[in-house]
């Protein structure tokens, strides 16, 4: 897997959520995908930040529950 540093991404995060997808990959152990379409982009005290919605019963809510 590669990191990538957000200050080096330029997207549209509006076209990216309507027109395309994004992925939100969580858990250590067996690493589980999802796919996300609403959520947002922001900078918050001076950090940049991503919120993606994801319900309780989704089984990547468990996965992010038990990673950091």
């Amino acid at each position: 897997m590669q990191e990538i540093n957000p200050k080096d991404v330029s997207i549209r995060p509006f076209q990216l959520l309507d027109d395309d997808w994004a992925l939100l990959v969580s858990g250590i152990r067996r690493p589980h995908p999802m796919t996300v379409s609403r959520g947002g982009f922001g900078t918050l005290w001076g950090r940049l930040t991503v919120t993606a919605h994801v319900r309780p019963t989704r089984h990547t809510y468990s996965c992010l529950e038990e990673s950091r």
